[in-house]
């Protein structure tokens, strides 16, 4: 076992680490494994009670137990708390969970909760059925539903509910949304401790965490259970869509995206039908909704099949729970390795760098409609980087355990690649674990609050990179990109700010005689007009890596028979059909599909009707039928105008937004923008009209702009307009 990479414990199926009372109990699944006594303790910089020195000039020079104090209330300037007890003591001891077990060996309980609104603390609320679906270690499935027809009243039912999970004895309790919704709501419908822990012991509400997701952040209220993980498929949908292409995170959207419910899946009418009124219903429609609600569980197992396998083997390394695995960042995953590297032999701990700026990655896009475009990109060009120039803080980390740690998971996961290639779900799942690890260790080491961070190597990192894709374009075209400066914002004030664009610098080389379409931190885009043959493509990329040393390779990403370029990071292309797999074929045209790449061009928060004539506009350049783009987007601009001047529907003008904690807070903040007020004034008249219940941080809801009050002047049937400016003239709307 290497203990680098496992810890130095080399127990195999433990399945929780649980602390309670002065005592840490492992499980493996229902057993229990081990009863260990336990003191909680904090690194720090200083000598106190009970302290004992740690090996090394680190900053924490000592490991400190906490005996009076509660854990949650140690923090102060030389003080570094483990995130949680259980962390703490796998740190020491090098124990982690799942070590040898593949995922299909624990078992799991989905459930859902109906409900008879949003807001537990409402006086009427009531849950009125949990569904269940549990499948053992050995695959068996049982499906449970708890209806309150069935009891004097929700308590009766809620208590019950608690006595067969306890029962069934899952390893793992999990939902969509269970965090914010379902526990907190049966927790409060119930009254009293909601006793679910392998001893019996009740559900404990913790402290927020921050979900960051595509530019949001996220806060979610969070609890444990003595024994289990609870693993919730709305955080772990986040996590897994890391191209952001989830079209939203409810259930249902997540559903569909995944394709996962069958047709025969029965749909429920709520506005037809809604729980708030469930004693109204006849004995016909409340068996219906039963049987709608029984399969309510199925969803987010089989997410967790799709999703979570990575998640799951990746804790066999990190000294954390598997629920705190899929919650906590990535860096903070390598930080706990590190730190254990160290820790579990006794030796001191290093103190974060505070955050400093540095430069990033080259990113541009030359805007224009190019042909046959060649597309090479560098496996994994970051943790290359740091092997390559060994990149390591030699201070902190003198036994280049992160340069070990790398190379291991990058080498296991080239292994695993090549099984999973043969067809191995397994071995896939393994390398998709591996590659977890592999691309976060350049965030990692530039983020600010990591023990093990390094900003100077972050750095050396991007500039290295920055070098590899300027070789890589002198080789191509000829010339090197250089910075220029774009626009100055308060010329000559103070508060002066200078952006920076990249353009093509002088001719250095002859180059290949290619032109420069697209680059983006490790991938560089050309094209001469022709498609090349896959010999000639090959000898190309041999030819590129000739210049560069073993560690960086630079390989195929494709040939695009249509490339259209918006802006740095925002462009559409269309792969040649000789590049394509099967999935790439739009069976409608025989070519290959057509992606949009980019935030600008992919908003899905654009109203549909501008998001469509941004479509049209950029498609007009690939389409074979439309023979002269220009006059068919104008013409399509046009019909979009007179459109709007006869507009009596807003359907297609709405914008998706997200309750974001701004929006949320922004009518007790006098700081708060426009954009966050505005939102949430239409959340609380939505709310007053009765038109939904109540929202939470995370939901998607659409709005519309309007100009309350007032209305374009209109004069002899002709909208008016200011000469100057060509705006609108207003008047009061009566």
């Amino acid at each position: 076992m290497n203990k680098l990479i496992f810890g130095k414990d080399s127990t195999e199926g433990i399945t929780n680490v649980s602390y309670k009372d002065g005592k840490m109990y492992l499980y493996r699944n229902s057993e229990l494994l081990k009863t260990i006594n336990y003191i909680p303790y904090a690194l720090t910089s200083r000598k106190g009670v009970g302290s004992v020195r740690l090996k090394g000039n680190g900053f924490y020079k000592y490991i400190t137990p906490i005996r009076k104090t509660p854990y949650d209330k140690v923090y102060g300037y030389g003080i570094y708390k483990p995130r949680s007890i259980e962390e703490g003591y796998m740190l020491w001891s090098g124990v982690t969970c799942y070590k040898g077990m593949k995922i299909n060996e624990v078992s799991v309980l989905s459930f859902d909760i109906e409900a008879t609104g949003v807001n537990p603390d409402d006086p009427n609320a009531e849950v009125i059925l949990i569904s269940n679906t549990f499948r053992n270690s050995s695959g068996k499935i049982e499906k449970k539903l708890f209806d309150i027809k069935d009891y004097c009243n929700q308590k009766q039912m809620i208590k019950d509910w608690s006595k067969w999970v306890i029962k069934i004895d899952p390893d793992i309790l999990m939902g969509h949304n269970i965090f914010s919704y379902d526990i907190p709501y049966i927790a409060k419908c119930y009254g009293e401790d909601l006793k679910l822990g392998r001893d019996e012991s009740p559900i404990t509400f913790n402290k927020s965490i921050k979900i960051q997701h595509a530019g949001l952040d996220y806060s979610v209220p969070t609890c444990s259970i003595h024994g289990r993980d609870i693993i919730d498929t709305w955080i772990l949908s986040m996590k897994y869509d890391a191209l952001n292409e989830f079209p939203s995170y409810g259930l249902k959207a997540v559903e569909k995206h995944l394709d996962i419910v069958g047709s025969d899946r029965i749909d429920w009418d709520f506005e037809k039908f809604p729980t708030r009124k469930y004693k109204q219903w006849d004995s016909k429609t409340w068996e219906s909704f039963k049987q709608y609600c029984r399969d309510d569980g199925d969803s987010p197992i089989t997410m967790f099949d799709i999703m979570a396998p990575s998640f799951f083997y990746l804790t066999a390394s990190v000294p954390k729970s598997f629920q705190d695995v899929i919650n906590q960042r990535s860096g903070s995953q390598i930080d706990s390795m590190m730190i254990r590297s160290y820790l579990q032999d006794g030796y001191s701990q290093p103190r974060s760098n505070k955050k400093s700026p540095y430069k990033g990655a080259i990113s541009m896009g030359i805007p224009g409609v190019y042909k046959n475009v060649r597309k090479f990109d560098v496996a994994s060009l970051y943790p290359s980087i740091i092997l390559e120039k060994e990149i390591y803080s030699k201070s902190k980390d003198p036994n280049k355990h992160m340069l070990k740690i790398l190379d291991y998971f990058r080498n296991e996961r080239l292994a695993n690649k090549k099984l999973a290639s043969e067809g191995s779900k397994y071995h896939d799942d393994l390398q998709s674990a591996q590659k977890i690890v592999i691309n976060s260790m350049y965030g990692f080491l530039g983020t600010d609050y990591l023990l093990y961070n390094d900003m100077a190597g972050a750095d050396a990192v991007t500039a290295r990179g920055r070098e590899i894709v300027q070789m890589a374009i002198e080789w191509a075209c000829g010339f090197r990109l250089k910075e220029d400066i774009k626009k100055i914002v308060n010329e000559g004030k103070p508060n002066e700010k200078i952006h920076y664009h990249w353009v093509p610098g002088d001719k250095i080389s002859e180059g290949l005689g290619f032109e420069l379409v697209n680059t983006d931190t490790d991938s560089i885009s050309i094209t001469n007009g022709k498609p090349p043959t896959k010999d000639e493509f090959k000898e190309q990329i041999k030819s590129l890596n000739s210049i560069y040393p073993d560690l960086i390779s630079w390989e195929d990403d494709g040939v695009f028979e249509n490339f259209v370029v918006v802006s740095a990071k925002n462009y559409v292309t269309q792969l040649h059909k000789d590049w394509c797999k099967q999935k790439d074929i739009d069976p409608k045209t025989n070519r290959g599909k057509v992606k949009f790449k980019g935030g600008s061009i992919k908003d899905s928060k654009k109203e549909p009707k501008l998001r469509n004539l941004l479509d049209k506009i950029l498609t007009s350049f690939i389409d074979k039928e439309i023979e002269n783009p220009e006059d068919y987007i104008l013409s399509e601009y046009n019909k979009l105008c007179c459109e709007i001047l006869g507009l009596n529907k807003i359907d297609g003008w709405l914008m998706k937004k997200s309750a974001s904690k701004a929006i949320l807070a922004s009518e007790n903040d006098p700081k708060a923008r426009a954009n966050e007020k505005q939102p949430l004034n239409a959340i609380n008249e939505a709310i007053e009209k009765g038109i939904i219940e109540n929202i939470q941080e995370g939901d998607k809801f659409w709005v519309y702009r309007a100009v309350f009050g007032e209305k374009q002047e209109i004069k002899k049937g002709e909208p008016q307009f200011y000469k100057k400016t060509g705006k609108p003239k207003m008047v009061k709307d009566a």
